[in-house]
C-alpha cells in the first residue's frame, strides 16, 4: 500500500510540473497521458508529423503552422521537451537507484528540491553555492538543499556516479554501449535529423541506432549513437520546422533543429578533433589499443539507411 501510495505521488508530481508548463488546451492531453512520458511525447510527435489540411491551412493564413493543432506548434514542442527532460531525469535516477522503491523515492526527493531535469541535477550536484565550492563531494549544493527540505543526503559514491553520468549526457548527448573487448566499434551517426551547413538537412535514418547496438552486442564491441532523447527532440523539432515551411513561415524545414548537433559526417576538417563525436571515437579506439600484448586490427563500422529507397533519399 505504501508503494502504492508512492507512486500515486511521483505520479501526481510529473503531472502538476507539466500542467504548470503546458498551454491549457493541453490539459486534457496531460491528465490522459502523463503517466508514460514516453507515450506523452510519442502522442505529440504524432500531433507535428500530421501536416495541416490544405483547406484549412489556407483559410488559417498567418496560423497556418497551427492549423488542426489543440495549441500554437510552439507550445507543443516546448511541452514535448519538457516531458523529454523529466524522462532523461529518470533514466538518470534509475542507472544509480536499480530498486524502483528507491528510484520513486529519489525522484521525488530531487523534484521537491526543485531538480527537475538533468542540467538543473548537474549543476545542483557541481556548482559553487553562495560563491564557494565544496571542499568535499558530499558537501554539494544538492545535499545542503536536502538538507533543509529535512531529507537524507547522498552519498559520495552516489554524487560521483551522477556526476560523470549527467556530464556525458548533458555535454555530449551519445549513448556509448560496451558489449565487449573485441576490437570492434558500431556508430549510426544519422539516428537524429541534422543541419548541413549550406545544403538540405539530413533526414532520420530509423532504426539505425537498433542495427548498431545489436551488432556490437552480437559481436561483442562497442556502439556509438545519439542518445534517445535527443533523437525525440529532434522530431519535435523536425516536424516543427515542417510545418512552418508548409504554412509559409520558413523556407527550410530544418531551421529549427539544433546548430549544436553537428552532423559527424559532415564536419569542417578544423572542427574534426574538438567534435565530441569524434573525441569518443578517439577514446575508444585508445582503449581497443591499451590491452597487454602487439597493437590489434580494429573494425569501425559506420551503419546506415532509408525507409523504402528509392523513394525516399
Amino acid at each position: 500500500q505504501q508503494q502504492q501510495q508512492q507512486q500515486r505521488s511521483y505520479e501526481e508530481l510529473i503531472l502538476e510540473l507539466l500542467l504548470q508548463a503546458a498551454h491549457p488546451a493541453l490539459h486534457p492531453l496531460l491528465r490522459r497521458s502523463s503517466s508514460s512520458l514516453p507515450a506523452l511525447v510519442k502522442e505529440i510527435v504524432d500531433l507535428l508529423r500530421s501536416p495541416p489540411s490544405s483547406s484549412v491551412a489556407l483559410s488559417a493564413g498567418a496560423g497556418a503552422a497551427d492549423a488542426d493543432l489543440p495549441c500554437p506548434a510552439e507550445e507543443l514542442v516546448a511541452l514535448g521537451e519538457r516531458a523529454l527532460e523529466l524522462e532523461e531525469l529518470a533514466d538518470v535516477i534509475r542507472c544509480q537507484w536499480p530498486s524502483r522503491e528507491e528510484r520513486q523515492a529519489a525522484h521525488i526527493k530531487l523534484m521537491r528540491c526543485g531538480i527537475d531535469s538533468p542540467q538543473a541535477l548537474l549543476t545542483a550536484l557541481s556548482a559553487p553555492r553562495g560563491g564557494v565550492m565544496p571542499s568535499l563531494p558530499d558537501r554539494c549544493p544538492l545535499n545542503q538543499l536536502l538538507e533543509e527540505a529535512g531529507f537524507k543526503c547522498l552519498r559520495r559514491d552516489t554524487i560521483e556516479g551522477l556526476v560523470c553520468e549527467l556530464q556525458f549526457r548533458v555535454q555530449q548527448r551519445m549513448e556509448v554501449v560496451r558489449e565487449g573487448d573485441r576490437p570492434l566499434l558500431v556508430t549510426a551517426p544519422h539516428n537524429i535529423y541534422l543541419r548541413r551547413d549550406g545544403h538540405s538537412p539530413h533526414a532520420m535514418e530509423e532504426y539505425t541506432t537498433l542495427i548498431a547496438q545489436r551488432l556490437a552486442r552480437q559481436l561483442g564491441g562497442a556502439s556509438i549513437a545519439w542518445s534517445r532523447p535527443e533523437q525525440h527532440r529532434s522530431e519535435l523539432l523536425w516536424f516543427l520546422g515542417c510545418r512552418l515551411s508548409t504554412s509559409g513561415h520558413s523556407s527550410d524545414p530544418g531551421s529549427r533543429l539544433d546548430p549544436q548537433n553537428r552532423d559527424p559526417n559532415y564536419l569542417q576538417p578544423e572542427e574534426v578533433m574538438l567534435n565530441p563525436w569524434f573525441r569518443q571515437m578517439a577514446a575508444i579506439s585508445d582503449h581497443f589499443s591499451s590491452g597487454p600484448g602487439p597493437p590489434r586490427p580494429t573494425l569501425h563500422v559506420d551503419v546506415h539507411g532509408c525507409r523504402d529507397p528509392p523513394s525516399t533519399p
